[in-house]
């Protein structure tokens, strides 16, 4: 079940069960997902299904143990995640971001430990999470993700020479977002979006 997890009090268990697991292995993660957006802007409540973003080689591994703890898997073949399943949840395992972001030192070293369903997780950083969002989207995708892109620049103290960093692969979809979020009033970084016009001419000549 992707869309919503019906019974709350369920997914909540599962998610602690989830990080307990990843936390216990000593596995790389970051929530991301809708939790992440909820987290770094109003503080996550519900949910519907549990984004983590994993390293790609502990996959094996990862599914192996929850397999033990009672969760039946999918392997999904060419693809950038694998699924986990329990008690109606859907543990969604993404080793690649929609902007081509995977695990790497400066995901993990700007993650954050945040207290989440009465547990405390990693959780992917604002700027990566906006990225990865300006990234997804699309037309049935749009009109959700365009306001949480502006509110997680709005609500957080963002790194924009990172942003700018993460976006190198879509520089005028995150240029689209940043010209809006300035129409909403939002504040940015001077030169950011000199520097997207930039990266956006390099893709442009490679």
């Amino acid at each position: 079940m992707s869309e919503d997890a019906n019974d709350q009090e369920a997914a909540t268990e599962v998610f602690r069960e989830v990080i307990s697991i990843f936390e216990r292995e000593g596995f790389d993660y970051a929530v991301g997902g809708g939790l992440c957006t909820s987290h770094w802007i109003d503080g996550a409540d519900h949910i519907s299904d549990i984004d983590l973003v994993i390293r790609e080689e502990d996959a094996p591994r990862i599914l192996e143990t929850l397999a033990v703890a009672g969760f039946e898997s999918t392997e999904m073949e060419r693809s950038w995640l694998h699924k986990a399943f329990k008690r109606g949840v859907t543990v969604d395992l993404m080793f690649e971001l929609k902007n081509g972001t995977r695990i790497d030192a400066e995901l993990l070293g700007r993650r954050k430990k945040g207290e989440m369903f009465g547990t405390v997780a990693y959780v992917m950083a604002p700027e990566d999470q906006a990225v990865s969002l300006a990234a997804a989207l699309a037309r049935d995708t749009i009109g959700d993700n365009w306001y949480s892109i502006i509110d997680l620049m709005a609500k957080n103290d963002l790194d924009w020479d990172y942003v700018v960093q993460r976006s190198r692969k879509i520089p005028l979809r995150m240029l689209s977002c940043v010209y809006f979020a300035l129409e909403e009033r939002v504040p940015v970084a001077a030169g950011v979006v000199e520097q997207l016009i930039e990266l956006a001419d390099r893709v442009d000549d490679t």
